[in-house]
């Protein structure tokens, strides 16, 4: 977290409202180029979608201030390909770029 990429607004968790149990995490790095999804993860038995599409919007869209229009996405997951594909990320070679609004 000292890294100068680092930036607390990229951080996202979700919370169980009736374990108040931590089920997910999202990080956005500020990297000086552009910013990259660093990590979307949920936890077991909270893998409907609902959970990390959420982190992931969230996320976007505190990372939307930073001043970038694009942000990186590495992924060999083909639902979450399918799921930024479908808000209007592009696929690049082995990449996939999200633009955001």
């Amino acid at each position: 977290m000292a890294s100068p990429e680092y930036d607390p607004t990229g951080y996202h968790v979700a919370v169980d409202p009736h374990t108040d149990r931590l089920v997910g995490l999202c990080r956005m790095w500020r990297n000086p180029d552009r910013p990259s999804l660093g990590l979307l993860g949920v936890v077991d038995g909270h893998r409907n979608g609902r959970v990390a599409w959420e982190l992931l919007r969230s996320t976007l869209a505190s990372a939307a201030g930073w001043g970038s229009e694009t942000f990186d996405l590495h992924t060999a997951r083909p639902g979450l390909q399918r799921h930024v594909e479908r808000i209007g990320a592009t696929v690049s070679g082995g990449f996939t770029r999200y633009v955001g609004d």
